[in-house]
């Protein structure tokens, strides 16, 4: 639990008078410096800073919050680990992509959360194969580990076997039985662009996307295979005209094209391909992103989109973490998903 409290302005002022500097300015601020500016033993100011209260005076915790104001002290984090077997920093662990508006608006919400638990926050961006950022995360021992879409089931399995959280848990998706966002974003992909050659368009860059974007594939033809319909051609385009025109030129025929991309990005290039090669859109090629980027809805046509709402999936994500602050068992609770259609002039 995160204390608030208070110093008086007044203490604060009369130990800032008295104030010992530490023997080399040069160096960190430790314990021992508030200590002996406090007037109290290391372990006084270890115990009070660290929230064990109840046994000292107020004043005397006063007078310890005010050297360690008037110092500028701050907490090692070895020292934490050792008192608490672990750190408190929260690692949002990403896919090696582009961080636009939608995936900012879910890392703003995780700090805000993460904050008001006394937790810090650490974006980690993964490649797509990172077991030496595995090794490094064990070694680091953070309050929990965030998901988004970066760790497969192997390597969940290896932090959580290490004794660091991971959220939302193998539990939480073990028992996850409405649809997740790629199955929902498929099946929409799939009625927008329905009776065309279908075709998923991947982003080639260099930040390692591959795995979402894969996962997104996947999302799509198991969509077709339930439905029964051939399972879409897979391309791969960076950003780029003259390669998104060498690619979607290979792709041209009699039949009507149904471009379901990794995300708006992708979707503005095969945008800007079909305009250089003069295709009808939708008519002769039809585009679907995802994101609902505001760049993509100032394009002519806008962009048809697919934006999903984290709402009750962040909510719950957010519940987990605070249960592994706690301590306290994951409820069972499933995640219900949403997304929303925005029809531009693409599909």
């Amino acid at each position: 639990m995160t204390r608030v409290t208070t110093v008086n302005p007044r203490t604060v002022a009369n130990i800032a008078h008295n104030r010992v500097m530490p023997s080399d300015v040069q160096n960190r601020v430790t314990a021992s410096d508030v200590a002996r500016l406090a007037g109290v033993s290391r372990a006084t100011v270890s115990h009070i800073l660290n929230g064990y209260t109840g046994k000292f005076s107020a004043e005397t915790e006063e007078r310890v919050r005010a050297a360690a104001s008037a110092l500028r002290y701050q907490p090692s984090l070895g020292g934490r680990v050792l008192t608490k077997g672990r750190s408190d920093i929260v690692i949002v662990l990403l896919p090696s992509a582009a961080v636009g508006v939608r995936l900012q608006e879910v890392l703003d919400a995780i700090t805000v959360a993460a904050q008001s638990l006394g937790l810090n926050v650490l974006a980690w961006f993964s490649a797509d194969t990172h077991a030496p950022s595995l090794s490094a995360l064990t070694y680091a021992l953070p309050a929990a580990v965030i998901d988004l879409s970066a760790l497969d089931a192997g390597e969940r399995e290896v932090l959580e076997g290490a004794g660091i959280p991971v959220v939302p848990s193998s539990t939480r998706l073990a028992g996850q039985r409405s649809p997740l966002p790629d199955e929902l974003v498929a099946s929409a992909q799939l009625d927008l662009l329905a009776d065309r050659r279908l075709v998923f368009a991947h982003l080639d860059d260099s930040r390692g996307s591959g795995r979402l974007s894969r996962a997104r594939e996947e999302a799509l033809r198991l969509a077709c295979r339930a439905r029964g319909v051939t399972e879409p051609l897979g391309i791969t385009l960076d950003l780029t005209l003259d390669n998104a025109v060498a690619g979607m030129r290979a792709l041209t025929g009699p039949d009507p094209l149904g471009i379901a991309c990794f995300n708006d990005d992708v979707a503005t290039a095969v945008l800007a391909a079909a305009r250089k090669l003069k295709l009808d859109v939708p008519g002769e090629i039809a585009i679907v992103g995802i994101d609902f980027t505001p760049l993509g809805q100032l394009l002519d046509p806008p962009l048809t989109t697919i934006s999903i709402d984290p709402g009750a999936g962040l909510d719950l994500l957010l519940a987990d973490l605070k249960a592994c602050v706690d301590q306290t068992p994951v409820d069972g609770q499933d995640a219900s998903y949403s997304i929303t259609i925005h029809r531009g002039g693409t599909a």
